[in-house]
């Protein structure tokens, strides 16, 4: 196997000048232009290399090819949960109430444990993969996933809290939970829709 799919999600130069691609796994791989041997010229330039930012390299650091071995039992959860995500983030791309981009993440954490070849498809599929691609490359979610995920987040949260738990401790920790996770989706950089 040639490695594993990376999103690229900055470039360096090392000591040498040649442009160096960082990977969103944390490891890099030299991205040079070096006529006739490798024709590179995107490299060359700041426009050309922020074009490319999202595209996966394949990272040869990275060839755990299989995952570890789990019970099959809580593979078969996994993947169950991963394209129940599949399913729900792709209505959520043309239905405004469903997050794209949080549904589809977790899909990919999923596919990650159970099964690399679900990985990989998911990763590099045209329309759903752009989402996670762009989550990683740091381009962040768009302001609608966001303005959801949150709405929902607290719908559910605060019903549960009113509803359904009587105790206090509970509560706390419920808006304690429901906190944090606000906060994480606030900071991740928004991505405005193209115009």
């Amino acid at each position: 196997m040639q490695g594993i799919p990376r999103a690229i999600r900055g470039f360096h130069q090392d000591e040498h000048g040649d442009w160096v691609a960082e990977l969103i796994c944390g490891h890099t791989q030299h991205v040079r232009h070096n006529p006739p041997w490798i024709e590179r010229p995107w490299v060359t330039t700041a426009e050309g290399r922020a074009g490319h930012l999202g595209q996966t390299l394949y990272c040869k650091h990275c060839v755990t090819e299989t995952p570890a071995q789990l019970h099959p039992a809580l593979r078969g959860l996994l993947l169950g949960i991963g394209w129940l995500c599949v399913v729900l983030g792709a209505i959520g791309v043309v239905v405004p109430l469903l997050p794209t981009t949080p549904l589809l993440l977790l899909a990919a954490a999923c596919f990650a444990r159970a099964s690399q070849r679900f990985y990989h498809w998911l990763l590099n599929a045209p329309v759903l993969g752009r989402f996670i691609r762009d989550y990683r490359a740091g381009l962040g979610i768009p302001l609608r996933a966001k303005i959801i995920a949150l709405t929902l987040l607290w719908g559910t949260i605060l019903s549960s809290a009113v509803l359904f738990v009587p105790l206090w401790p509970v509560r706390a920790l419920l808006l304690l939970i429901a906190s944090t996770v606000s906060v994480h989706l606030l900071r991740l950089p928004t991505r405005r829709a193209a115009a």
